[in-house]
């Protein structure tokens, strides 16, 4: 059984009674905040998030690289670490090049959009 993290967090406050039927939903910003070339970034539950579009579908992927952890910025339309140089691929996630091994992927967060606001979904 796999349970998000927030969703324990919402357990053991004694905020959600059963963690395996549990729906969650957080906003993460206004789709026309997004920007068409560049990307925005949010925060997530004290992560980075980083909100870009790609043939107009807006991605939203966590700021992590699966290296060691570092930061993951854009640059040349890649997704790169400035650590240690892993670069992934901003559709797809999968890892280009670089340090962090070859099947790994970014970590894309599953969303949807309501009411014309990029929102997290879990559960669903």
């Amino acid at each position: 059984m796999l349970i998000h993290i927030a969703c324990l967090q919402l357990y053991i406050q004694g905020l959600v009674a059963d963690v395996e039927t549990f729906d969650l939903k957080q906003a993460l910003c206004s789709i026309a905040d997004v920007p068409l070339t560049d990307l925005q970034t949010v925060d997530f539950f004290g992560r980075q998030a980083l909100l870009y579009q790609v043939a107009g579908e807006v991605k939203a992927v966590l700021s992590i690289c699966q290296h060691l952890g570092g930061p993951l910025k854009m640059k040349d339309g890649e997704l790169v670490c400035p650590w240690h140089g892993a670069r992934f691929d901003k559709a797809t996630g999968r890892c280009l090049k670089g340090q962090a091994a070859a099947e790994s992927r970014a970590m894309f967060l599953p969303t949807g959009v309501e009411g014309g606001v990029l929102t997290y979904v879990w559960g669903e």
